[in-house]
């Protein structure tokens, strides 16, 4: 049985739950809610939605954001508002097989052909900007992958800079890259201060809209 489609509207509010796995009490400790609740603020800097509130028990969290539409500053096209919503949902049009006598290249679908595309960049600046609230970078860090951005960029590399800012930008304005990026977060950060192995989250977040 497939599994129930979650509902996605555009520049909406959202109660975002996510549980331990059997329920397990491993959020007792209070230096480890305030890493989880470090890690929700810094996964909404970078991913762009608004953090109105936040709790977190013993055994699993609750989250609420608004999730707004990508801003007007940000569209490649703008004629063409990007739809964030398509990177979660597979609209029917990228909800293809990978081959078929009807696709091009040979009947094998490109890797951009399997997804919808983003149709919304950042500057380099403001995306490293957020890459350093979502990795706690100091000052030097933030420069030192500026500047590295800037070099590929003046020696003809920029689309290698593009290619990665694209990755990055799936992963904003999205109410289901958003929880999936704190389930990841947090899950990493508690394996390395606890030395604990194994799932952590039971299965999916619930996300109802407010």
């Amino acid at each position: 049985m497939s599994r129930k489609s979650r509902i996605v509207l555009a520049d909406s509010y959202y109660h975002i739950v996510a549980r331990t796995v059997n329920r397990a009490m491993v959020f007792k400790d209070d230096h480890i809610k305030d890493m989880i609740a470090e890690t929700i603020i810094s996964v909404a800097k970078f991913s762009g939605v608004e953090l109105i509130s936040w709790c977190v028990m013993d055994n699993h969290i609750h989250v609420f954001v608004n999730v707004p539409s990508v801003p007007e500053c940000y569209w490649n096209n703008p004629d063409v508002e990007p739809d964030t919503n398509a990177f979660t949902l597979r609209p029917a049009l990228y909800n293809l097989p990978r081959w078929s006598p009807e696709n091009s290249n040979n009947g094998v679908l490109s890797a951009d052909e399997l997804r919808p595309p983003t149709n919304f960049t950042l500057p380099d600046e403001e995306m490293v900007n957020r890459l350093a609230a979502l990795r706690h970078w100091n000052k030097f860090e933030r420069n030192k992958y500026l500047e590295k951005w800037t070099y590929l960029r003046s020696i003809g590399c920029g689309f290698k800079v593009d290619d990665e800012k694209d990755g990055y930008c799936r992963r904003m304005y999205n109410v289901s890259q958003f929880a999936k990026t704190i389930k990841e977060s947090i899950a990493m950060k508690l394996n390395r201060m606890t030395g604990r192995k194994g799932i952590l989250w039971d299965g999916r977040f619930y996300s109802g809209i407010v």
